[in-house]
């Protein structure tokens, strides 16, 4: 008897977390491209999306595009960082969780 109250204390606790995490990830998705200066693409840039202690990451591929999908509803910070290069940090206002949207562009400077 003791060991079905400790399984059913487990079972709700694991479907208290999703519960909350179901409220976090969104369905939403950003994605978009990483280019030098003279518009080249960079690869290896990290893309984080952070809103509150949440965030979500990625790194550009080769030519320099970028895909971030679970985004939730809400205003995010979104930040591009490669050694050699400045920090851009844009603010991204997400109102509706669409699963196609307009790439975002960033230009990264020496």
């Amino acid at each position: 008897m003791r060991k079905l109250r400790v399984l059913v204390v487990i079972v709700g606790l694991l479907a208290g977390s999703a519960a909350a995490l179901a409220q976090i990830k969104g369905i939403g998705r950003l994605n978009g491209k990483v280019v030098d200066s003279g518009g080249a693409a960079i690869e290896g840039v990290s893309v984080k999306l952070r809103q509150g202690v949440d965030v979500l990451e990625t790194k550009t591929d080769g030519r320099g595009e970028w895909v971030l999908a679970g985004v939730a509803r809400g205003s995010w910070m979104l930040a591009f960082e490669k050694d050699g290069y400045e920090t851009k940090v844009v603010r991204v206002v997400v109102e509706k969780e669409m699963l196609r949207t307009e790439p975002i562009k960033v230009t990264l400077t020496r």
